[in-house]
């Protein structure tokens, strides 16, 4: 049987999205400047998902009318609540948040597969066995993609200048770089030689492709990625997650006002 394959967010989006990662941050106090762009920033910088799906949200929005019109059902995939933070990278899982199940898969199981065909091709323009990811033009998929990502470029290309700006300011921040070794000595503590958050992330990646397909090294791999991703935050909460929030405080209120325009802007239809 087919697997049931939902639409993703164009790349350029999820490269600027996963590139916020390295921006993580953790709880912090409620004193902040223009305290409710401050904290929804702080919230996507520690789930990039939150925008993500935000997109992905909207796009399926666009899909729901586009199915309409061609005579086919299709639900709106909600922009779902942030799960809690989870014990891993996402890298033996794929994501880093809890899977969200999708509720068009009860539409494309009741679907004889005449009508099946039928549905795939108004979706992605050919049924899925003859494609090979690529979305058709004038497909449901693409028009949804084009008007969403025509409406949100702008603001997204602002919101990467932005962030571009937020990480410039933390490579020259002595805080953010006494931090950085204070972070190194608490991961050197658990045994763990690394410089920074992204080298935990490497050294995690790198196990899982030395593993290959054996069981017991993917299954160490695992483990590994619980562990650096578990003592990687406990020694972020008082050395680099302190250093981010106070950067965040000087140098983000125009990234924080770009990315709640943006998340309204999603949210209109």
């Amino acid at each position: 049987m087919k697997r049931w394959r939902p639409i993703l967010i164009w790349g350029g989006t999820v490269a600027m999205v996963a590139s916020i990662l390295v921006l993580r941050v953790s709880e912090a106090s409620s004193s902040f400047a223009q305290q409710g762009e401050i904290e929804t920033l702080k919230e996507m910088l520690d789930d990039p998902t939150i925008l993500a799906n935000a997109i992905d949200s909207r796009v399926s929005g666009e899909l729901t009318l586009c199915m309409s019109e061609r005579g086919f059902e299709y639900i709106q995939n909600p922009n779902p609540v942030a799960a809690e933070v989870a014990p891993h990278f996402g890298i033996a899982t794929g994501e880093p948040r809890q899977e969200l199940s999708d509720p068009n898969l009860e539409i494309v199981r009741s679907l004889t597969s005449d009508q099946l065909i039928s549905y795939e091709t108004a979706l992605y323009g050919a049924p899925l066995t003859t494609l090979d990811g690529e979305v058709v033009p004038d497909s449901c998929a693409d028009r949804a993609h084009r008007i969403v990502k025509q409406e949100i470029e702008p603001a997204l290309l602002e919101l990467d200048a932005r962030l571009d700006e937020i990480s410039a300011a933390l490579g020259s921040d002595d805080r953010y770089q006494a931090a950085l070794i204070d972070w190194s000595r608490c991961m050197r503590r658990a045994q763990f030689e690394l410089a920074s958050p992204e080298e935990a992330e490497t050294l995690a990646l790198a196990r899982f492709e030395e593993a290959g397909n054996d069981p017991a090294a993917l299954a160490a791999a695992v483990e590994l990625e619980r562990l650096l991703a578990e003592v990687d935050t406990r020694c972020r909460a008082d050395t680099i997650d302190p250093a981010v929030i106070n950067v965040l405080l000087e140098r983000g209120s125009d990234a924080a006002i770009v990315l709640t325009e943006l998340l309204k802007q999603l949210e209109q239809r």
